[in-house]
């Protein structure tokens, strides 16, 4: 479960508590400087995919995310790549989304 570059203390047992596995991933952002990355506490309201050509006449794809605070501020931001991570290590949890059978991309599960 460790990330290849951050490896576990090695002091620590096989089995991890909920505990350990926190300190572990706060560590790992502090060292990589992730923290201000990550937005909690943040609703994703919707996504849309943005095609436009390049200047070298490449077409490229970014994603518009619309996001709500738990305040119910809302902003939408630009992005390269999204990623819709969901379930509990290896369980994953898909949840019902209307029209996904017309959803041309791939799924991982």
């Amino acid at each position: 479960m460790m990330f290849p570059d951050f490896p576990f203390d090695p002091q620590l047992s096989s089995f991890l508590s909920h505990q350990e596995v926190q300190r572990y991933l706060e560590r790992y952002c502090d060292s990589f400087q992730i923290g201000p990355h990550i937005q909690f506490n943040t609703a994703v309201e919707n996504i849309t995919p943005v095609s436009m050509t390049t200047v070298s006449g490449e077409r490229m794809v970014t994603w518009e995310v619309t996001s709500s605070d738990s305040l119910g501020h809302q902003k939408t931001e630009t992005f390269d790549a999204v990623f819709i991570c969901s379930g509990h290590y290896s369980d994953p949890h898909i949840p019902h989304i209307t029209g996904i059978q017309n959803f041309k991309g791939t799924m991982f599960l």
